[in-house]
C-alpha cells in the first residue's frame, strides 16, 4: 500500500519535472538574436590578448568579458571626454549596451541548459526508486503511446 503512495507522489513529481522541461524547451529560442559578432578579444592591445567565442564562453569567461569590457569602456569614454570627441565608445567593434545584451543572452543559455540538466537527473532518480509495477505500465503506456502514433 506505502508503495502505490510513493509512486503516485513520484508521478506527480515526474509530471512536474516534465512540465518545467517543457517551459524551458519553449522559453528557448531556436536562434538567438546576436547583436555582436561574439568575437570578444580580452586585453587586445598586450601580448596575453586572448580571442574568446561569446556564443560558447562560460559564465566565468563572460564575466570576464563583462569585466573587461566596462574598464575597456571607461577608459576610452574619460578619454573621449577629455579630447572632446563625440560619438558612441567601440569595444572590438560595439559598444557596451550591445556586448551587455549578447552577454545577458549567453547568460540566459548557460542557467536553462543546467536547469534542463538538473530536471533529467531529477527525472533518472525518481524513476530508479519506483516500484517494479509502476516500472511496467510506464514502459507498457510509453509502447502503446509510440503504437497508438504511428496509427
Amino acid at each position: 500500500m506505502a508503495s502505490k503512495k510513493i509512486d503516485t507522489q513520484i508521478q506527480t513529481l515526474i509530471g512536474k519535472i516534465r512540465e518545467e522541461a517543457a517551459q524551458l524547451d519553449a522559453s528557448k529560442s531556436s536562434a538567438p538574436d546576436w547583436i555582436t559578432n561574439c568575437k570578444y578579444t580580452l586585453h587586445p592591445i598586450t601580448l596575453n590578448s586572448m580571442p574568446i567565442q561569446l556564443r560558447s564562453s562560460s559564465l566565468e569567461q563572460l564575466i570576464e568579458i563583462m569585466a573587461d569590457a566596462i574598464k575597456e569602456d571607461s577608459a576610452r569614454s574619460a578619454a573621449r571626454h577629455m579630447l572632446g570627441v563625440k560619438g558612441d565608445v567601440l569595444i572590438n567593434g560595439y559598444t557596451l549596451a550591445q556586448w551587455t545584451h549578447d552577454a545577458l543572452k549567453r547568460r540566459q543559455q548557460i542557467e536553462r541548459r543546467a536547469r534542463r540538466i538538473e530536471l533529467t537527473s531529477l527525472e533518472t532518480s525518481l524513476k530508479a526508486i519506483m516500484s517494479e509495477d509502476q516500472r511496467r505500465t510506464e514502459a507498457f503506456d510509453s509502447i502503446l503511446s509510440r503504437f497508438e502514433s504511428r496509427s
